[in-house]
């Protein structure tokens, strides 16, 4: 059967039908089981119900799409112990609906928007979405809270599997929506809340990254529609934990034990990409390999402004900042077991300004600085040659240096 073990009570409004709307008053389903699956060869079943696959090529009807004078209204409708199951190749989910309430839905253009609550299970982990607004005509909006408190990326690494092999973790989120999307497909999102990653694990034969732990909380802001720009804008903090990228081809592998990344950041996508950033970012526990290569670092915090843009004044790209950075203790090593170079530093800071740019004029690029260079302990080695120390080391700089094509 189609719906099992189903109790279902209706209530429509006959005399609506007079002022072109299809009226339910009053609805309510409990114990409604819908169970779908699609096979390999495209066939799906519904239920008991199994539909074969088309090998007929669909046809697109170009007619020029009219709104309908009819509306859809439900007043109140109300699921309760209502279990939906989807079962792909690549994709098994099961959601239990504990209770679902919509309250005076429309699809009449001018009525105020509904209100849906769910609460329940996504593959057994609680779920709860509340929304203050649910509009769909003339354009959707959804405004209110949502919470995940568990879903596996498993549950979806069989759709990425061509691309991302590995694709693992938890993640869960717990925030406010807001979401808007126009008839000419002009789409703005604005959440603000907690994002949280646990052990996530992403990586293909080129490469791989993880992490123990990823949590973003603060507010993002997305926009974007025909003839203007993209926008992204976060203002929040993102911490990492127990991060590494490893790259196997390169030999190259990075490792940090903690990742911070707070601030404003901006980013306008047109015919260049923009990127604007001003907020601090801390590293700790640092540590990056490359052939004959290695650096080692306890610390590093920046705060300032950065912006970025790939195309500035149609000359290429543009890389500006301004602000401190402080690194330390700091050890770089190079070379082989025989011939190998050390470079150790109790504490390295710089302050001011640094400017990478291509010339207006001409052909070329430029590094423009700006600034105090502070740096204390710092000790180089040459293994079995020679030793150089230099407690103190002080350089207060503003030039600009020219490279050609």
């Amino acid at each position: 059967s189609l719906l099992k073990n189903a109790d279902m009570v209706v209530d429509v409004s006959f005399t609506d039908l007079f002022k072109k709307n299809i009226t339910v008053q009053s609805a309510l389903y409990s114990g409604l089981v819908l169970d779908f699956e699609q096979f390999e060869d495209g066939s799906l079943r519904i239920g008991s119900y199994t539909i074969e696959s088309s090998t007929e090529e669909s046809t697109v009807d170009q007619t020029e799409k009219v709104a309908s004078s009819w509306a859809f209204l439900a007043d109140n409708v109300d699921f309760t112990n209502c279990l939906m199951k989807v079962k792909t190749p690549d994709l098994d989910l099961e959601l239990l609906i504990e209770k679902a309430e919509l309250r005076q839905f429309t699809t009449r253009e001018g009525k105020a928007g509904a209100t849906f609550l769910l609460e329940g299970t996504l593959d057994k982990e609680p779920v709860r979405i509340d929304l203050s607004n649910l509009q769909v005509l003339p354009f959707i909006d959804l405004k209110g809270d949502v919470n995940i408190s568990r879903f596996q990326l498993s549950e979806i690494a069989g759709l990425l599997k061509e691309t991302l092999p590995v694709f693992s973790g938890d993640i869960g989120l717990d925030g406010n929506v807001d979401f808007s999307m126009g008839e000419q497909a002009e789409i703005q999102l604005n959440y603000s809340g907690e994002i949280e990653a646990k052990q996530p694990d992403i990586g293909s034969d080129g490469f791989a990254t993880r992490a123990g732990n990823l949590k973003w909380q603060g507010s993002v802001h997305y926009e974007s529609a025909e003839a203007k720009p993209m926008v992204i804008a976060t203002d929040g903090l993102l911490a990492v934990k127990e991060y590494a990228v490893e790259v196997p081809g390169a030999e190259f592998i990075n490792q940090e034990s903690l990742i911070e990344l707070e601030g404003k950041n901006r980013v306008t996508i047109v015919d260049n990409v923009l990127v604007e950033y001003d907020g601090r970012l801390l590293i700790e526990g640092s540590f990056v390999q490359l052939p004959g290569n290695e650096i080692t670092e306890e610390k590093l915090l920046w705060q300032g402004e950065l912006t970025y843009d790939s195309d500035k004044e149609n000359t290429g790209q543009y890389v500006g900042t301004k602000g401190e950075l402080t690194l330390g203790p700091l050890q770089f090593k190079a070379g082989e077991e025989s011939s190998t170079t050390l470079v150790n530093t109790t504490d390295l800071s710089w302050k001011g300004a640094l400017v990478y740019g291509q010339e207006v004029e001409g052909t070329g690029s430029y590094v423009q600085l700006a600034g105090t260079l502070d740096g204390k302990g710092i000790v180089t080695e040459l293994t079995g040659a020679m030793k150089i120390e230099q407690e103190l080391i002080a350089l207060t700089t503003d030039s600009k240096i020219h490279f050609g094509e």
